[in-house]
């Protein structure tokens, strides 16, 4: 191989199609990433405002009986909201340089549906007991965030 090892910049514009997406994609897109992402921090917000001042409506049953213990509720709160912190700024970033941006809404995507899997694992350990409409429409609300997630990839997925 001969030549002196530097990239052209013709190169580094194919090689760019694997991790950037088309400016005309990505700016027909942005407006409804930004208001699909606005409606999805609203739905947490709403739920992590339930949980923190109504905890007592976070996967309890109709017959009043609480699927988890205030303290590991509490705990998983906090977890959860430093990792939706850290992902939300990972996100925006990521549409902001247009790097990468696919690939963080897969790796979202698998994370908000783990998320989503070992709460719906928890309500089939208890699944003799009725959930009640507020747990029902807190887990609802996953999906909803879910599906406006999956939206965004299907906006950017060239």
């Amino acid at each position: 191989m001969e030549g002196d090892g530097k990239i052209t910049q013709a190169e580094l514009d194919a090689l760019a199609a694997a991790y950037a997406i088309p400016n005309v994609t990505l700016e027909t897109a942005r407006s409804k990433i930004l208001v699909r992402s606005a409606v999805i921090g609203l739905l947490w917000a709403i739920r992590l405002i339930i949980i923190i001042f109504y905890p007592e409506y976070h996967l309890m049953s109709v017959a009043q009986e609480r699927f988890v213990p205030p303290e590991y509720v509490e705990s998983f709160l906090h977890m959860r909201i430093i990792l939706l912190i850290a992902g939300s700024g990972i996100y925006f970033y990521l549409l902001y340089i247009n790097r990468y941006f696919r690939q963080i809404h897969l790796v979202g995507l698998l994370v908000l549906g783990l998320f989503l899997l070992s709460d719906i694992q928890s309500y089939i350990v208890y699944s003799n007991v009725e959930l009640g409409i507020i747990s029902i429409a807190m887990v609802s609300m996953r999906f909803a965030v879910l599906a406006l997630l999956l939206l965004n990839y299907r906006d950017v997925r060239a």
